[in-house]
């Protein structure tokens, strides 16, 4: 990737402080040693041990500390093997003052360089020693650790012993290298070289690792520093640790030392780096350095990033943006798509949707500020391999027995060659498999939510999750589990699960062994499966009842009103039902249909089991209501009288209300109600209407 943006080069920022009180400017350090030779007696080692310490520019030289004490023990028990006094052996500063004029509001970096060096003859141990050196405070207001105010330092090493390097072995400390770094802007991707360098040639690996607390304000300059099991990590705030200083959005190229990542909001943060120095395959020891990265949240510059690559796997197109933080600075935007033999694989647009024309691997170039005095440019690799599917099944869900996970991915480029699953056991944190069909055996019942995450050789990777239910035993699942044959009927029985059935008894049955067998019982019986389900075990049954004929009641004859509806209600052990006529029934093959005769009927009914039937009948018989007419609606005057006129067809009848009637008995009464009243006319029967 191509910077055109010339970013503004700084030594990093870390320090510490002396006044004869305690100051809170401390910004990091390092301390390390230096093999120089034998020992003036015999048996003894030669070291120059090394304190570089980084301090803010708020302190003056005049107010600094010429010298420190060091604490040195024995790293076998952590006991004190002899304090020793260093002196400043150097001291410089670095000030920045003339930033890159494409970066805006850029704040000032000013820090001291303070060395201190002693040295001192040390008897071989086998174990070795570490080295401390503590004192209070570090800079207030830093944001990822608790508390953030009156926080000290500890600073320390490990000399190996003869156990690791040999009686006549030799070895120097690792050292971090004073070198340059990028202005770090918030938003904004960055790089920060800490690696280190080793005279002897050794291996050396990088890590995040958590600083530590060290002096207070009641112990500011240290002179008898704790032991080794006495230093305490920093604490850190949500969202970071030692590992993390940075937050998720950073991380520490273990191999080169190399800090990179999108720079988290403004403001102070403690990093901590690790170097593990190794020989032929042997540890041999451990060198740190503390520091404070400064975020600025001010600066700003127009730049362009993208991520090292990309991928589509399911599909020709894709949609691009700039993966830096919008800026104002920014005023235009080309891609380049990278097709061969075009010049058309262009777009001037912030976010670009592009269709591939094949599959491969385009190289994709964005710009920012083409042309313009700043600008800045990047490019990364997108491979182009649709035709991916990622997916799993499983086998068996009993705790007895292990769940089979099976991968059913299909690629149509390359090959599938990783697979990562997590099975969903929240009773162990080694729930995990790297191969392609695994097994895991569950140690409890539930539903176990399942991940899988599953690539191929182009680089498509997805994650699948589904969930699983693990059962103490098999389920079984039946359509019914009581049923009636007649004696000369044969029944095919049902049953749904994973595993081998075994129906007993045995008898009057064709083929025990499958879920769905047919019997013949002569009498009631019941039948019961077992399914085996390599080893976990279930029981259930089903009953069938056996008749040789068929019970029938159809039920009294009845009277009903005319244009009425009755059900009925027959009585027996028939499980299917015909009625005829089917004209005045709602449905003929129920057992219980509405019937609407349009005249007396007689209504027959067929009930069978299988092949057995039998049948009956039952009349209803249809009556007419009786008739009754009030007459028409009059209109009078108040205080006088009307003459009702009524019709019936009954065996009585009676008006109502009564009142102000010269007789509610009789078809014609005069009426002289005192307000407007409604006469109703009642007519009675007895020829059957049962209303």
């Amino acid at each position: 990737m191509r910077r055109i943006v010339q970013i503004l080069f700084l030594s990093v920022f870390l320090t510490l402080i002396a006044f004869s009180g305690y100051s809170k400017h401390i910004k990091g350090g390092e301390i390390f040693y230096t093999y120089q030779g034998p020992g003036t007696l015999s048996g003894y080692d030669h070291y120059l041990i090394t304190l570089r310490l980084y301090i803010s520019c708020q302190s003056t030289e005049g107010q600094l500390e010429t010298s420190v004490v060091f604490g040195i023990f024995r790293t076998s028990n952590n006991s004190t093997y002899k304090l020793i006094s260093a002196d400043l052996s150097r001291s410089y500063q670095i000030n920045l003052t003339k930033p890159s004029p494409c970066i805006i509001n850029p704040s000032p970096v000013c820090y001291w360089v303070r060395e201190f060096t002693a040295e001192v003859d040390l008897i071989k141990d086998p174990i070795g020693y570490t080295i401390i050196y503590q004192r209070c405070c570090r800079i207030d207001n830093i944001r990822n650790i608790n508390p953030n105010i009156n926080v000290g330092a500890s600073y320390f090493c490990q000399i190996q012993g003869t156990n690791t390097i040999g009686v006549t072995g030799t070895n120097s400390n690792p050292e971090f290298g004073i070198k340059d770094t990028v202005l770090i802007c918030q938003g904004k991707r960055f790089k920060l070289d800490y690696s280190g360098f080793d005279d002897d040639g050794d291996s050396l690996s990088y890590e995040f690792v958590s600083g530590y607390y060290g002096g207070s304000t009641t112990n500011a300059v240290v002179t008898n520093p704790s032991s080794p099991s006495g230093l305490q990590q920093l604490v850190y705030r949500s969202g970071y640790s030692g590992f993390r200083p940075l937050g998720p959005t950073v991380s520490i190229n273990r191999q080169t030392g190399l800090i990179s990542g999108v720079a988290p909001s403004g403001g102070d943060y403690v990093v901590c780096v690790l170097i593990k120095e190794s020989r032929a395959g042997i540890k041999l020891t451990e060198h740190r350095k503390d520091f404070i990265i400064h975020v600025d949240d001010r600066c700003d510059y127009p730049s362009a990033d993208l991520e090292p690559n990309y991928i589509t796997c399911n599909g020709f197109d894709f949609s691009f943006h700039n993966e830096a933080t919008p800026s104002p600075l920014v005023h235009s935007y080309w891609w380049d798509f990278g097709v061969p033999g075009t010049n058309t694989d262009t777009s001037s647009n912030a976010r670009p949707t592009f269709i591939f024309p094949d599959t491969g691997v385009y190289i994709i170039k964005l710009y920012v500020n083409k042309d313009e005095p700043c600008t800045d440019s990047t490019s990364t690799l997108l491979s182009v391999y649709p035709g991916f599917s990622p997916g799993w099944t499983s086998v068996g869900i009993c705790i007895l027995n292990p769940v089979v996970f099976i991968d059913t991915t299909k690629t149509k480029y390359g090959k599938v060659n990783s697979w990562s699953w997590n099975f969903g056991d929240h009773t162990t944190n080694s729930d995990s498999s790297t191969i392609e069909n695994p097994t895991w055996k569950y140690s409890d019942t539930g539903t176990k939510n399942v991940s899988f995450i599953v690539a191929n050789s182009k680089g498509c990777m997805d994650t699948v999750y589904h969930q699983i239910h693990i059962i103490d035993k098999p389920n079984i699942l039946f359509p019914f589990r009581d049923t009636l044959i007649c004696s000369i009927d044969t029944l095919q029985l049902h049953a749904q699960g994973y595993g081998n059935f075994t129906w007993t008894p045995g008898t009057s049955i064709i083929d025990p062994t499958n879920p769905d067998p047919w019997v013949y019982p002569q009498s009631t019986t019941l039948y019961t499966v077992t399914l085996d389900q390599s080893g976990c075990v279930n029981h259930d049954s089903v009953l069938v009842r056996v008749v040789d004929f068929v019970t029938l009641s159809p039920g009294n004859d009845s009277t009903i009103c005319l244009g009425d509806t009755i059900i009925f209600n027959p009585r027996g052990d028939g499980l299917y039902f015909v009625w005829s006529p089917a004209t005045s029934l709602d449905n003929p093959r129920l057992k219980n249909p509405k019937a609407s005769p349009s005249s007396s009927t007689l209504y027959s009914v067929v009930a069978s089991i299988g092949k057995c039937n039998t049948s009956g009948s039952l009349y209803i018989k249809t009556v007419p209501y009786p008739i009754s007419k009030a007459g028409n609606d009059t209109l009078i005057c108040f205080m006088d009288t009307a003459q009702l006129h009524g019709t019936a067809i009954g065996i009585r009848f009676n008006w109502a209300p009564a009142n102000y009637l010269s007789d509610p008995s009789i078809l014609y009464p005069k009426a002289y109600p005192a307000q407007t009243t409604a006469y109703n006319l009642l007519v009675y029967d007895t020829i059957g209407c049962p209303k």
